[in-house]
């Protein structure tokens, strides 16, 4: 049997983060641990992720004191998955992940058709109305390779449901915490892929529970209170195209942003100097910020 410890964080969204686990407990394949880190949600969560992991030793519980942001949360739970457990696989996923029956064997079969030689494998990710969503950027030269195996070769994914090895922990680090959120995963699996060939698994299918599909909301119409978060989206989007792409893209990309801080001009979006400030200084910022990698030494 080859282990696999699912990784799940959460904050404030406790019956997503039930369903995900009652999801992951009903996987076909065996899941030797679930580690779940709570980023110091206050609806709860810590209370009832006591409850359920009493007695029971597949669940590693961390209710962390403070919100270390997605990026954080994910960098953190790697590492203490990796120093807590011996399993050979991680699977990386938000709280609204849903995944089917057979996700998590999909992917294992995959790893066999590879000969365990991968960066990363990644679901199929569908939204709540069954059309695709977050998917996977496909690498230009090779995504057809393997094909006729079922699997389609991409550049980078998003932490929806990502499989790795613990042996990639080791050799390339831990996702870049001052990354805080939106393109943590990006930068992470990017940096998997250039190590060894990655690949979207289609028979691998997870479903992302969010009220609003990720390309449906951007930051003229996203709600005020998330508008912050869009400075980390447009720094990090630059980051990831000067680290792994050509300064071609990155041209592409400042146009890109300045196209929008125009339509933020010209929009009757309430909050407009708000959302303008985290455009620009987001975009400024990406084109100097570089991020910290942290690496480990496994124990055994």
């Amino acid at each position: 049997m080859k282990k696999v410890c699912a990784i799940v964080v959460t904050f404030n969204r406790l019956e997503l983060l039930k369903e995900c686990v009652m999801k992951l407990e009903s996987s076909d394949s065996h899941l030797n641990h679930i580690l779940i880190f709570n980023n110091n949600s206050t609806d709860g969560t810590d209370k009832w992720l006591n409850l359920i992991s009493e007695n029971n030793d597949k669940f590693i519980i961390v209710n962390n004191d403070a919100n270390l942001g997605g990026a954080g949360g994910f960098s953190k739970a790697i590492e203490i998955a990796t120093e807590l457990t011996n399993d050979e696989f991680l699977w990386v996923m938000d709280d609204d992940t849903m995944p089917y029956e057979d996700a998590l064997s999909g992917l294992l079969e995959a790893t066999n058709v590879v000969s365990n030689n991968f960066g990363f494998l990644c679901s199929y990710v569908e939204w709540n109305d069954g059309t695709p969503v977050n998917m996977p950027v496909l690498n230009g030269k090779s995504w057809f390779e393997l094909l006729n195996e079922q699997l389609i070769r991409v550049d980078r994914a998003t932490f929806v449901s990502v499989l790795i090895k613990t042996q990639k922990v080791e050799e390339l680090g831990l996702p870049a915490s001052d990354m805080v959120i939106w393109g943590d995963d990006s930068e992470y699996t990017n940096r998997l892929s250039n190590s060894a060939p990655s690949y979207l698994v289609p028979r691998s299918i997870v479903h992302h529970k969010t009220p609003v599909k990720v390309t449906d909301v951007n930051i003229i119409t996203d709600d005020i209170n998330r508008i912050h978060r869009y400075y980390y989206s447009y720094r990090n989007a630059l980051v990831v195209a000067r680290l792994y792409s050509s300064r071609k893209k990155v041209v592409k990309i400042v146009i890109k942003d300045m196209i929008m801080l125009c339509k933020l001009v010209f929009t009757k979006a309430d909050h407009k100097w708000k959302r303008i400030t985290s455009l620009i200084k987001g975009t400024i910022s990406g084109l100097f910020f570089a991020p910290k990698i942290k690496f480990i030494k496994l124990s055994r």
